[in-house]
């Protein structure tokens, strides 16, 4: 038991240093979003990072609960996370595009966290990783919506995309 509860939480903290780059990412992002459809994609990327702040406790939380230490210092979180930096202020659909990846190295590193879970009988732990990575899911389709939408929209004003919907019918929360 001791030795599964090293090796969980070993391959949760790079879960939990991805998660916080991807808050302080989407958290850029509300901060520096301008132009199209301003208010909704700034409240899409509030939701997003609140959410992610709330995970930051809950699997920080798992680490100590597993025994190991949290990682405490940005070089240690650096590290650790897989999710790639930003060089400078993307546009729109980049934000959306690049949210979107952050939160698919998330998923994946929960999904192997959830098999491991399965694997050593602790369903109750996988319950946990299970919820974030459903969460995850439904602000992957807000982002992946949001930059279709988009896409369709340069392709000239009566655009639409292939539910016949307009760029103009969406906000995040439609989605």
């Amino acid at each position: 038991m001791a030795r599964d509860k090293d090796e969980i939480a070993e391959m949760i903290k790079p879960l939990w240093a991805s998660n916080v780059a991807t808050y302080i990412k989407c958290l850029g992002y509300h901060q520096n979003v301008s132009g199209h459809k301003f208010y909704e994609t700034k409240m899409m990327f509030k939701e997003i990072y609140k959410f992610l702040d709330k995970y930051n406790s809950k699997i920080g939380n798992t680490i100590g609960w597993c025994g190991a230490v949290v990682p405490a210092s940005i070089g240690r979180i650096e590290e650790l996370n897989q999710v790639e930096d930003d060089k400078t202020v993307p546009t729109y659909v980049e934000m959306n595009k690049n949210a979107y990846q952050a939160m698919k190295i998330c998923r994946k590193q929960a999904e192997a966290i959830v098999e491991k879970l399965d694997e050593v009988n602790w369903p109750g732990m996988s319950d946990l990783f299970e919820e974030y990575c459903k969460n995850l899911d439904k602000y992957m389709f807000w982002c992946e919506r949001s930059t279709i939408v988009v896409d369709t929209k340069a392709a000239g004003d009566d655009a639409t995309d292939a539910e016949g919907n307009t760029n103009d019918e969406y906000t995040p929360e439609d989605l």
